[in-house]
């Protein structure tokens, strides 16, 4: 996903859940994003329309690939609403040393390398959060 609304919404709702955010470089394709996708071994990409087609090109090539939500679309909405009656999942108690996101940086050609962070003070990781007072 590019920078947009949507993806921080994303990046707040992952860790709510208590799973891994993992944004990926929107210029990868190929073996660089399939690689990407492998190592992470991620369940559920949610992408741009206008990104689709490089994920769209590989995804016979992620195993463990089950879900792929595109934005905007009725499904991403759907997931995101707070509309009352909806289920919304409660907190999830996590290890504030397990990886909270994970970012790839440069590596070898079309082999990006994650570094992971836990990020245990992450405002993503409250409840709710304010800024403190001066």
């Amino acid at each position: 996903m590019g920078n947009s609304v949507e993806l921080v919404l994303l990046w707040l709702a992952v860790a709510r859940l208590g799973a891994v955010h993992v944004p990926v470089n929107t210029a990868l394709i190929g073996d660089g994003l399939a690689h990407a996708f492998r190592l992470t071994r991620a369940r559920i990409a949610v992408v741009d329309d206008d990104l689709a087609a490089p994920l769209d090109a590989v995804r016979d090539r992620l195993p463990d690939l089950q879900r792929v939500v595109r934005v905007p679309s009725s499904e991403f909405d759907e997931l995101a609403s707070s509309t009352p009656g909806s289920p919304v999942p409660a907190v999830v108690e996590v290890d504030p040393l397990e990886p909270a996101i994970m970012l790839f940086t440069s590596g070898p050609p079309g082999c990006p390398r994650p570094a992971c962070s836990a990020t245990p003070t992450s405002c993503a990781r409250a409840p709710c959060t304010r800024r403190p007072s001066a």
